[in-house]
């Protein structure tokens, strides 16, 4: 869950999840954001944060 801090209203949610792709096992990275959270570097942030 992705919120802004010290918030309680979520803004969206990112993730990475496994799956298999033409035979291949990969992480699959997903997030999704409500419309007023684009924009303000929100999905690259979480990404990172979910990726390190």
């Amino acid at each position: 869950m992705v919120r802004q801090h010290g918030a309680a209203r979520a803004l969206g949610f990112c993730g990475v999840r496994p799956m298999d792709l033409a035979g291949l096992r990969i992480l699959n990275l997903f997030y999704r954001f409500a419309p007023a959270a684009w924009g303000r570097g929100l999905a690259g942030e979480a990404a990172t944060a979910v990726v390190t």
